[in-house]
């Protein structure tokens, strides 16, 4: 599984991980380059240093025996004081012989080694002179005790010379240690420089390889959610860019929403298209209602205005109505007066009828004597 397609905890998780394991090694590294300091320390302070005061302290109790036994020559007779003196000597001898056999089992390497035969050889040399100086100045043989210190002058600074040699050598080994203690040091300071310069340019490139891998995708989602509220549905997140991880999950979310609010969109546009054609078509029948309603406006405007003059006239009936009924009761009365005199003029009539068909015949009588007389 790729590291794009981990959970973001995981992500993180490896992160730290790579970041842990970067601390870890430079700890190791760092722990490693401490123990060599350590270790240059502790030879400095445990070899190196007890060697050279102990080069120090030997070529002390070699000046301090040679003082003592000058100090031998000072006393005029064999007492105690020079019989302390003797044992003083004896134990500075002593301590001297265990120094060279310490300093002896220290010695590593060719050149100390050289040295170090050069001080035993110097100090056997010298050590062989005093051989007899002890009784010398016992048997109270001053001079002759004199002698020898005087004639083992060279050979005392033969053994400082070997000696300053060997402290010679002995701060070389401190400059050798010195340097290589400051070269750990160095080493230790530049390794620790380097590696918070490589632990912080790794941290800055797992801040930016880690938002790379969480923030661009997340970016990605963001700048869709903003599309799909602005309106666009046909924008294309890049998915091949984002992992199969929680952001991806996220991803597959928003592109099935924006599918599912395009489906959603195109179910509506599709309604409303056709509740566009149903308006138009109430509409239409709207406005052919509203033209029925206004002629039937009309028409029972007109109505009114004939119930109007209906009315008025059946007023006007009713009161010539009334009018009629009483002319009709007039007339009645009249009319019982005028069938009298229609009875009265039928009479008459009938007497005037017979009247002229008596004319007549007189007038046809008349004809007919007319034309008889014409004849």
């Amino acid at each position: 599984m790729s590291y794009k397609n981990l959970a973001v905890q995981k992500k993180i998780a490896v992160v730290f991980s790579a970041i842990g394991v970067v601390m870890v090694t430079f700890a190791f590294f760092l722990l490693q380059e401490l123990n060599k300091v350590e270790s240059e320390v502790i030879n400095f302070t445990d070899s190196t240093v007890p060697s050279v005061l102990s080069v120090e302290a030997m070529y002390f109790e070699m000046s301090v025996l040679r003082r003592s036994q000058y100090a031998s020559l000072t006393y005029k007779e064999y007492d105690s004081g020079l019989e302390a003196l003797f044992k003083r000597q004896n134990t500075t001898l002593a301590n001297i012989k265990n120094m060279l056999a310490s300093y002896d089992a220290t010695v590593a390497g060719s050149e100390e080694r050289r040295v170090f035969d050069e001080v035993l050889a110097s100090w056997k040399a010298y050590s062989h002179l005093f051989r007899d100086f002890p009784q010398l100045i016992k048997d109270r043989e001053l001079d002759k005790a004199h002698a020898i210190l005087v004639n083992s002058l060279d050979d005392f600074n033969g053994v400082g010379d070997a000696m300053d040699g060997l402290v010679d050598i002995n701060l070389g080994f401190v400059s050798n240690n010195r340097t290589s203690i400051m070269s750990s040091v160095d080493s230790v300071t530049l390794a620790t420089k380097v590696s918070f310069s490589a632990l912080i340019a790794f941290m800055i490139f797992i801040t930016f390889f880690l938002a790379r891998q969480i923030c661009r995708p997340l970016n990605l989602v963001v700048e869709q959610s903003k599309a799909i509220a602005a309106g666009d549905l046909t924008f294309e997140l890049r998915r091949s860019e984002i992992g199969n991880d929680e952001l991806g999950a996220l991803a597959d979310t928003n592109i099935e929403m924006q599918h599912q609010l395009r489906i959603l969109i195109e179910d509506t546009i599709s309604a409303v298209t056709q509740l566009s054609a149903a308006v138009e078509e109430m509409s239409a029948i709207s406005e052919q209602s509203s033209r029925g309603m206004q002629q039937q406006q009309s028409d029972i405007t007109m109505v009114a205005a004939a119930m109007e003059e209906m009315k008025a006239t059946v007023a006007e009936v009713a009161n010539n109505t009334e009018t009629a009924s009483t002319s009709a009761l007039e007339a009645s009365e009249e009319a019982k007066q005028g069938n009298q005199d229609v009875q009265s003029n039928i009479e008459q009539i009938q007497i005037v009828s017979r009247d002229i068909e008596q004319a007549g015949e007189l007038v046809e009588e008349l004809e007919r004597e007319s034309n008889n007389i014409s004849v």
